[in-house]
């Protein structure tokens, strides 16, 4: 029993270091002062760390100690250790709030980790290797997908976010999503855990072992090839971006000092961008200079965060915009300010987080609507008995927009998302197929206290950039922000923590990827695959054939 609870921990702390992983500092003993603990792969500049490679082995130990418990309950109990094991690590990030939450998400999300262990147990029971090498794979990914639907839905976790920057590898989520990359983790743990394992004849396990293997190296090939097409040609005109990063925490309630400290950090950094891009133009015209790269076009669209305006803001009363803003953008031609904020579009007492277009002369509009709220965060589930907050913008909840209809603004069509809506790949999804060249994501990330929740949630955008393949700009209160090619390849970013100014040229894409055209298809065949499996040995008996 000791050795089934030692390879159960074991499972959940290499999940959790195949991630973005904050590890604590330890007080010594002077001179040395304070210790980071580190493992291979640490930044001590960003302070996280990540071994990615981990995901392909970590559930091996999970499959050992299903295989050895005494019974199913006893298998569950054990992938729901694993569960809190690899969950507690990786959402350390949310102490900013304090320890309750990190404990109450674990207790939560180590759920399905228990179910799939469970699932193992039944499978591995049967003794039939192609269950365990292809059907466990997709009894994981149908329980990923189910867990990222209703209110509580958090799909942050998924094991193919790990694997974010393996650039190869990811570019299948063109065709499965991120539910695909886990997929394929999933299999080459069960293959590489049935040549290990005593399941059957040898021949039989090597046989499905190296099946699988031909899949991981064709999905390889494929990534190979996807990422030589990258910008191969560009048949939408170029948006010239400017991405400001303020630096500048939220932490403090609305007030007129708190709007002046924002304005006095983001407004400068956007003139330098606009002056900039005057120059260029200046010098274009008179044929006395050539941008190097690919020739911009005409306008420039200035991106500030979520929360950048601490003030309530309403489309319809221009007068609320800061004369320092609309000023800065009167002054230049063909510009444009999308700021994150937080108001009352439609005239009602109800407000939405959602973004402002600032435009020249009567150019006011607000475009999005945040659909996903973070309960908590911006809204109290059960709001009549559990009124206890005070956000920053007073004691009220927001609500929640409904319409995924993109910005267009000058010929150009931009899907956008605030927050954490990047997590939810079916709102990219919903703006892609009405349009949208290219994504923007404004959020607020200055309340992290560890820098891996950052890292988690930035990763999410390179697989929203591949799926739907089309670039990915993000801005953040404090970083990070970058620019992701439709490949996910990150083309710049700014350092964490501090201010930063991103001016760049975004190329939106046209093409239509298999999973624009048809979602979580992949994710829901696995669904079914896995049920059928399940159920299949839940009644069936032990088998020595090749099945």
């Amino acid at each position: 029993m000791v050795l089934r609870l030692i390879c159960a921990i074991l499972a959940g702390l290499l999940l959790a270091a195949a991630s973005p992983l904050s590890l604590p500092e330890i007080p010594l003993p002077e001179p040395w002062g304070t210790l980071a603990l580190g493992i291979p792969g640490w930044h001590a500049e960003a302070g996280f760390g990540q071994v990615a490679w981990l995901a392909f082995v970590a559930l091996i130990p999970l499959l050992e100690a299903a295989k050895n418990s005494k019974s199913r309950l006893e298998a569950f109990g054990l992938g729901y250790l694993a569960g809190l094991a690899w969950l507690i690590p990786h959402w350390i990030w949310l102490i900013s709030f304090g320890w309750l939450p990190v404990i109450l998400l674990a207790a939560w999300f180590a759920l399905p980790v228990g179910l799939v262990a469970l699932a193992m147990k039944l499978i591995i029971d049967c003794r039939r290797p192609a269950l365990v090498v292809w059907g466990i794979p997709a009894v994981w990914t149908g329980i990923e997908f189910l867990r990222s639907f209703g209110f509580w839905a958090f799909p942050w976790n998924l094991l193919g976010y790990t694997q974010a920057h393996q650039l190869p590898l990811i570019q299948v989520a063109d065709l499965g999503g991120v539910y695909a990359i886990g997929f394929l983790i999933v299999l080459a743990n069960t293959a590489g855990w049935a040549i290990l394992s005593a399941l059957g004849p040898l021949r039989y396990r090597l046989g499905h072992a190296l099946a699988a293997g031909a899949v991981l190296l064709l999905v390889l090939a494929y990534g190979e090839w996807r990422l030589s097409e990258d910008y191969k040609s560009y048949t939408q005109p170029a948006l010239n971006i400017a991405l400001v990063q303020g630096g500048v925490d939220t932490f403090e309630r609305w007030s007129d000092d708190r709007l002046q400290r924002s304005l006095d950090a983001y407004v400068p950094l956007s003139a330098e961008a606009l002056d900039h891009w005057d120059v260029y133009q200046d010098r274009e015209e008179s044929g006395r200079f050539d941008l190097p790269g690919p020739r911009r076009m005409g306008e420039m669209l200035v991106v500030w965060p979520e929360s950048a305006l601490p003030r309530s803001m309403d489309p319809r009363r221009p007068e609320r915009v800061p004369y320092e803003v609309q000023n800065l953008i009167d002054d230049h031609e063909n510009s444009a300010l999308l700021t994150g904020a937080i108001g009352r579009p439609t005239g009602g007492d109800e407000s939405y987080n959602g973004c402002l277009l600032i435009g020249g002369g009567d150019d006011l509009r607000w475009p999005y609507s945040k659909v996903r709220l973070v309960p908590y965060g911006e809204v109290v589930p059960l709001r009549e008995v559990a009124r206890f907050l005070d956000y920053p913008w007073g004691d009220y909840d927001l609500s929640g927009g409904e319409s995924l209809a993109p910005l267009r603004w000058r010929g150009h069509v931009l899907g956008l998302g605030v927050c954490f809506d990047n997590v939810f790949s079916f709102l990219a999804r919903g703006q892609v197929k009405q349009g949208a060249g290219g994504l923007v994501l404004v959020t607020n990330n200055s309340w992290y206290q560890l820098a891996s929740g950052i890292r988690q949630h930035c990763d999410m955008d390179i697989l929203r950039a591949v799926e739907f393949r089309r670039p990915l700009a993000r801005v953040s209160t404090t970083g990070w922000s970058h620019l992701i090619s439709p490949s996910g390849r990150i083309l710049t970013e700014t350092a964490p923590y501090s201010s930063g100014l991103i001016e760049a040229v975004m190329w939106p894409g046209d093409t239509q990827s298999a999973y624009l055209r048809f979602g979580d298809l992949f994710a829901l065949l696995c669904l079914l695959a896995g049920s059928l499996v399940v159920l299949g040995a839940a009644f069936a008996g032990p088998s020595e054939g090749i099945l």
